[in-house]
């Protein structure tokens, strides 16, 4: 799964995948470790969420991507990052360019 999403990264490819039992759709903007944890820090374009409306950054812990599928769509690149938590890492290993 790891290889998919820095692949997505890489190539600028939206990526689909089901989150706690919600469907999401992302542009896949970072990838790294928070917290112990592989995660990807995403830009929700489309799907469903607990919390608040869509479009809106997420993180995602990688060991809770099921179904992950890379898309043939591409989005148009980095958006500005928000400051915040979104915005702490461990280490980073991945971003758009």
């Amino acid at each position: 799964m790891e290889d998919l999403v820095l692949s997505a990264i890489a190539r600028v490819l939206v990526i689909e995948f089901s989150y706690n039992g919600k469907s999401r759709v992302c542009e896949p903007h970072v990838f790294g470790m928070a917290n112990n944890q592989k995660q990807v820090l995403c830009y929700q374009t489309h799907g469903e969420s607990r919390r608040g409306g869509i479009p809106q950054w997420r993180r995602f812990d990688l060991a809770g991507i099921e179904n992950l599928k890379v898309t043939n769509e591409k989005f148009d690149g980095p958006r500005p990052i928000p400051k915040g938590p979104h915005s702490i890492w461990d280490d980073i290993i991945l971003v758009v360019s």
